[in-house]
């Protein structure tokens, strides 16, 4: 059986790339009883008791015959949404919810409510306190979670980490980008034979009180320095997206192609 004809369908969900929206179009059009969210394995048993599984999991952490897509972020924009994000676990509302985190992620949460968000030096101080072994994941998250295991992420350079994420990148069936969601949601609905057009809803937008601005030239110096590995990835996928490739060449021969002309740019 093919990954194309497989029935079965796994959304790797990067935190801030729209994935709740992704994910309930899918619920909408299969049915919730056939899709489970949040999970936290895609092995085979998963997929026993769902056509659609979705969760935080990394590519490498993935055992399975489905159909694997992702969705992709402008990486600016992704790290800030999910600063705003781990902030409004603070609010006294969500209380209940931050009591259920791991002590070592609840700690690093907590500390950010004391971080000044609208300050690039104190965005900065915050992130260099979460380095690559931090239980906080947030910088080049989006490249980590293609590249690795989750519990097997090792130190590289940005520039290995770009190169691994697309590599592995290139093992999906499909990967679309938040920027462009409703068309390549079309896309997708249709290489997997649906018969409907997906319906969209903007879910899971950022509860904080406070505001990230990355439009800020300070701020989005700082936040650039801390997702340079997705910088390049982005830069991959969306140049990989917008070439009008012909039919009639092995997409994958293609796919390299591109890549080895993005590296060259980069010498």
């Amino acid at each position: 059986m093919s990954k194309k004809s497989s029935p079965r369908i796994g959304f790797l969900h990067i935190p801030k790339t729209a994935g709740v929206s992704v994910a309930q179009a899918f619920v909408h059009e299969l049915g919730a009883d056939q899709c489970a969210l949040f999970s936290d394995k895609m092995i085979e048993e998963t997929f026993l008791r769902s056509r659609f599984v979705s969760g935080h999991i990394y590519l490498g952490d993935v055992a399975r015959d489905a159909f694997l897509f992702t969705f992709l972020r402008d990486p600016i924009r992704q790290i800030a949404s999910h600063l705003m994000w781990i902030d409004h676990y603070n609010l006294p509302k969500f209380q209940q919810e931050l009591e259920g985190f791991p002590e070592n992620v609840k700690a690093g949460i907590q500390e950010i409510a004391n971080i000044d968000l609208s300050s690039a030096k104190s965005i900065d101080n915050y992130l260099q306190r979460h380095p690559l072994d931090s239980p906080l994941r947030i910088a080049n998250l989006q490249s980590e979670m293609l590249a690795f295991k989750r519990q097997e992420v090792i130190s590289m350079s940005n520039r290995e980490l770009a190169d691994l994420a697309i590599r592995r990148l290139g093992e999906l069936d499909f990967f679309g980008l938040c920027e462009t969601l409703q068309a390549d949601m079309s896309s997708l609905f249709r290489m997997l034979e649906f018969n409907s057009s997906p319906k969209l809803f903007h879910l899971n937008s950022s509860l904080s009180e406070r505001v990230v601005d990355h439009r800020l030239p300070d701020v989005r110096r700082v936040l650039s320095n801390y997702v340079q590995a997705d910088q390049w990835l982005y830069e991959y996928a969306v140049n990989a997206k917008s070439r009008p490739f012909p039919r009639a060449k092995n997409p994958l021969f293609l796919i390299r192609m591109l890549y080895r002309r993005i590296c060259q740019r980069r010498k």
